[in-house]
């Protein structure tokens, strides 16, 4: 199996697996805050999962990530009962990230070199930046005028995502490597 391949499947996995474990943690949230429920998940790892793939693979993580939204979209909209929902909605989040990607790029260039460099704080603006994005792409497309408690919602969701997922990643990735030594 080519590389390109494995890869497709391997980020379609993560985004389809931290997306069902959003659809698990809803009925809890929905309890927890009435009203802000359906409107966004307040521990959104599938942000994290975006931001993490364009971080390693630049832009090509449209086309690695691209499977895994069209999948969860289709099951979001006709298994789990959202019709109305939209695939624009999943086009928006991936131009986000690649939007986020691109400045965060240009933020974090080293003045000699112009390569940026690998650190938490470049990821976590990242996600910041396109977690903006993607809340003000997603609320003007649900014909709403964008709201900041609407707003804070999705970044909220988005940011405690992708903050869980890295703690996660670095604990296992400690752990293996002590396991390993």
């Amino acid at each position: 199996m080519s590389q390109g391949l494995t890869v497709t499947m391997l980020v379609t996995l993560a985004y389809c697996a931290s997306f069902l474990t959003v659809s698990a943690i809803a009925p809890i949230q929905r309890a927890l805050i009435p009203g802000y429920g359906d409107l966004a998940a307040v521990f959104f790892l599938p942000h994290g999962v975006r931001v993490l793939a364009f971080f390693f693979l630049g832009w090509m993580a449209l086309a690695h990530l691209l499977p895994g939204k069209v999948i969860m979209w289709a099951a979001t909209a006709y298994l789990f009962g959202h019709a109305s929902l939209s695939i624009w909605g999943s086009i928006v989040s991936l131009l986000s990230c690649l939007v986020a990607y691109e400045i965060t790029k240009i933020i974090f260039r080293h003045h000699g070199d112009g390569r940026p460099r690998f650190s938490w704080q470049m990821v976590m603006t990242m996600g910041l930046i396109a977690s903006l994005f993607n809340a003000t792409g997603l609320t003007l497309l649900q014909a709403q005028r964008p709201e900041l408690t609407t707003m804070a919602v999705y970044v909220l969701g988005d940011m405690l995502g992708l903050t869980c997922l890295m703690l996660g990643l670095m604990a296992y990735f400690r752990w293996s490597d002590r396991r390993g030594s």
